[in-house]
């Protein structure tokens, strides 16, 4: 199953082009690219929610600006919570898994 994954995240690496309206219509080139990797990830706990702050992802800390939508999705017995989080520059789609307690970095999207 890994290594099928491996494959399709080499093989969905694309680059979408999209308008954005700045000083009239311009060209912005936004970059998606499928992670699947593991991450650590410090969250805070309140108000029947929890909130990730910071992520590491290959030894770079990301300090999350905003929580854009979180939504949930069952995988068999696993219950995953996923995030689509912002920083400055960048946007992201992290994942938690309840049964292990795992984070992962599922995408990333990059505009420039």
């Amino acid at each position: 199953m890994r290594s099928r994954r491996r494959r399709e995240k080499q093989s969905r690496y694309f680059i979408e082009i999209a308008i954005s309206r700045v000083a009239g219509f311009a060209m912005v080139a936004t970059m998606y690219e499928t992670i699947d990797e593991p991450i650590k990830v410090l969250v805070s706990f309140g108000q029947n929610q929890v909130r990730p702050l910071i992520f590491e992802w290959r030894g770079k800390k990301y300090e999350i600006d905003k929580v854009n939508l979180v939504h949930q999705q069952r995988a068999g017995n696993d219950k995953l919570y996923y995030f689509s989080v912002s920083d400055q520059a960048n946007y992201f789609k992290l994942s938690f898994n309840t049964r292990d307690f795992n984070w992962r970095l599922e995408e990333l999207y990059t505009e420039g």
